[in-house]
């Protein structure tokens, strides 16, 4: 079946706009009208499939083109020039919030009684980072070389890779909001059921009510997005619930495993096998299992950074924007380069394109 010729110039950009910096609105909506021009000048005035696909062929592959209006022009002989940057941001922060925790859940580990911190957990978090860099750097690099084999308008692995990460900064779905108030009541109730309390570590314990409080305050959070969309008051409680749970963080991932037994069926009953005797009786040491915890924590932690500036960068580009507190927000139900491509067929003005898909004259009134 073929495709209409503004869904291909959609793609083409939705590719392109991977390799370029976060605020190129203006950069894919030059490229955008530099296509549609090429294509109707292929197609003798018309916008037709063949002539849309005649455009992407001499606009050439995406990070091409991107590093042509970018202005860098550069290559790198073990990765792309293209994926230097990008990925150097990524270790570089994964490595800054790896050490700021360690030293945090260290500091926590010693001032606060009855916790502890493995000196094994010390070295293991730092490793698996380096482990986990220099496997990236492999396999970016025999992405790269399987991607050089692609058609232009094909897309290559590497970026829907790298699309992962700019799909993060689109606005949650309604649906996904809603899944999180569920998910976060499912837990909560989980974590309070007298049949959890009875396997957890002692030192556990005296959390597991903080614990659940912050799954219901993470229930709320979502019941805000469903309500309200995203908003600079959804984004500013999901930047503090981040920032609180990477504090509590640093305490919790001191306790080491969380489960002192689990759960067994025999002959009709339910029964507690006790992981120490177990592992103790089998020579084998536990200590594995507090690095698993931590690493758990740890991606957790990444994960509530990651929530932490993208939630800040927003409220501060609402806040240019002149927007106050509460507005009912969008859902993340429309495609930037969709929109922009339906106000170009429209006859719309492409500087009310707005990068977040929406028109600028969409000003919602704040409370």
């Amino acid at each position: 079946m073929t495709k209409d010729p503004m869904k291909l110039i959609d793609e083409y950009l939705e590719r392109v706009k991977i390799y370029l910096p976060l605020d190129s609105e203006e950069t894919l909506i030059e490229m955008r009208t530099h296509l549609i021009e090429e294509a109707e000048r292929i197609g003798n005035g018309k916008l037709t499939p063949g002539s849309a696909m005649m455009a992407i062929e001499r606009f050439g592959d995406p990070k091409t083109a991107a590093n042509e209006y970018a202005g860098t022009k550069k290559k790198a002989k073990f990765i792309p020039a293209e994926y230097v940057h990008p990925l150097f941001r990524i270790f570089a922060t994964f490595i800054s919030v790896g050490i700021a925790f360690i030293v945090g859940a260290f500091l926590v580990g010693q001032y606060i009684p009855g916790l502890y911190f493995e000196n094994t957990l010390i070295v293991l978090i730092p490793l698996l980072i380096i482990v986990n860099l220099i496997f990236a750097i492999v396999i970016v690099a025999g992405i790269s070389k399987i991607d050089q084999d692609r058609l232009v308008t094909e897309k290559t692995i590497f970026e829907s890779v790298l699309g992962i990460g700019s799909a993060a900064f689109k606005p949650k779905s309604k649906l996904d909001s809603i899944g999180e108030v569920i998910m976060s009541v499912i837990f909560s109730t989980v974590l309070l059921h007298p049949a959890m309390m009875a396997i957890y570590s002692p030192v556990l314990i005296p959390f597991i009510l903080p614990l659940a409080a912050m799954a219901l305050a993470g229930a709320f959070k979502g019941l805000l997005f469903v309500v309200g969309g995203e908003n600079n008051l959804t984004l500013t409680f999901e930047m503090l619930l981040s920032g609180i749970w990477i504090i509590f963080a640093m305490i919790i991932v001191n306790i080491g495993w969380p489960f002192t037994g689990v759960y067994a069926f025999s002959d009709g009953v339910w029964y507690i096998i006790d992981l120490s005797t177990v592992f103790s009786e089998a020579g084998i040491p536990f200590w594995p299992f507090d690095g698993i915890w931590a690493v758990l924590i740890f991606v957790s932690v990444v994960v509530s950074t990651w929530h932490v500036i993208v939630s800040a960068m927003k409220i501060s580009m609402y806040v240019k924007e002149g927007k106050g507190v509460w507005w009912q927000g969008k859902w993340g139900e429309r495609n930037p380069v969709s929109s922009a491509s339906r106000h170009i067929r429209d006859g719309t003005p492409l500087e009310s394109v707005r990068i977040d898909g929406s028109d600028s004259d969409d000003q919602f009134e704040s409370n």
